[in-house]
């Protein structure tokens, strides 16, 4: 006989799992969900004017179950010895994905990120904690380097709510009031993580390297000429951030990156930031160092409206950075079937935690 040469092992999706895929796709298409990865489920099409009380009955039948009784005692019945929880579940995992995607927030712009794998506190190395290279000759000795022990710290924590899917919305095939619920799930849960980032910034917390607030003339990080973005605000800014050095005395040469203000200042900040041309005050045309593209702006609502605090920071994840478990930056859905509710209970979960990397990466204005 012939050899047969040896290759890798695959394994495709159960029965079980594409017939519960092409339901899913059913239904979430039916909602009118939009994800950008989501891809057709083989099947699909016979479940595509089902409601969710067919459904029910469907994965009673399935599963071996009886389908007999009235629609009530069908649908508790489905929802304990079938697959409709798990169902339910990926379906509303999707409206809370869709919802998270599609939300805007300002803060992935200009933060960075880090993951944790536990729940333990993590240590956030500043840009300004390791030593700098030094000169080695013919015959030296390389010396070795080390970050510093003045690193500020973060703990991961969790924030979420208990979402319920009654036996009633099964009946009344309610499935777009379901989405719409875990839609704005998503939403919320992104708005949470924007919530703690802005929050940081206004609350001003104390630094653990040297017990001074984060925004204080110790810092060197408060602006002296105040006002909204103009020449002399903008070089005054870029001036002491530029003047910023390392523990040892070393300049950092952060550059200014990110003007972040309040939404209300769009319209004046916007007519300066692109103005690419002015008159001096001698009456001769200059290019302006700050119009285009040079610094990228940030407007956001929680920041209250104009005239109000704004701030200059240098490159994304220099001045605050977010914290997710293991690193996914999205939100989890954990199931159980309904003990306050007569229905499925689904748990909504967000492991994100905020920090300040370094004080030397910004500065407030006002």
């Amino acid at each position: 006989g012939l050899a047969v040469p040896a290759g890798q092992v695959q394994f495709g999706a159960s029965a079980g799992e594409k017939y519960r895929g092409a339901i899913v796709y059913a239904l979430v298409t039916r909602a009118g969900l939009k994800l950008p990865d989501l891809k057709e489920a083989p099947g699909h099409e016979d479940f595509r004017s089902y409601s969710l009380r067919e459904i029910a009955r469907h994965c009673l039948l399935t599963a071996g179950q009886s389908t007999r009784g009235d629609i009530i005692e069908v649908v508790g019945r489905a929802l304990t010895t079938s697959d409709l929880p798990a169902i339910l579940a990926d379906v509303a995992n999707k409206a809370l994905f869709s919802g998270f995607a599609l939300h805007a927030e300002t803060y992935e712009l200009w933060t960075g990120t880090m993951p944790a794998g536990d729940f333990k506190t993590l240590n956030i190395p500043s840009i300004s904690s390791l030593d700098d290279l030094e000169p080695v000759g013919e015959h030296g000795e390389f010396k070795y380097g080390y970050m510093r022990d003045k690193n500020e710290q973060i703990t991961l924590g969790t924030a979420g709510k208990i979402y319920p899917i009654t036996r009633q919305a099964l009946i009344n095939d309610d499935l777009f009031a379901i989405t719409a619920m875990f839609s704005r799930a998503g939403e919320k849960a992104k708005k949470y993580e924007g919530d703690l980032v802005y929050g940081l910034l206004q609350a001003n917390p104390v630094m653990l390297e040297d017990g001074q607030a984060l925004f204080s003339a110790a810092h060197n990080n408060l602006a002296t000429v105040i006002g909204p973005p103009s020449n002399a605000s903008m070089d005054n800014m870029d001036a002491i951030m530029g003047a910023q050095a390392d523990q040892s005395g070393q300049p950092l040469g952060i550059p200014l990156a990110f003007a972040i203000m309040p939404r209300g200042m769009r319209g004046s900040g916007e007519a300066f930031f692109k103005t690419i041309q002015f008159v001096s005050a001698l009456g001769d045309l200059q290019d302006s160092v700050w119009g285009g593209d040079v610094v990228q702006r940030v407007y956001e609502p929680r920041l209250g409206t104009a005239p109000n605090t704004w701030y200059a920071a240098g490159p994304k994840g220099t001045t605050v950075v977010r914290t997710h478990l293991n690193g996914v930056q999205t939100p989890r859905i954990e199931t159980k079937a309904g003990w306050n509710v007569d229905g499925v209970e689904l748990k909504v979960a967000y492991d994100v935690a905020v920090g300040a990397v370094d004080y030397r990466g910004i500065v407030r204005n006002q």
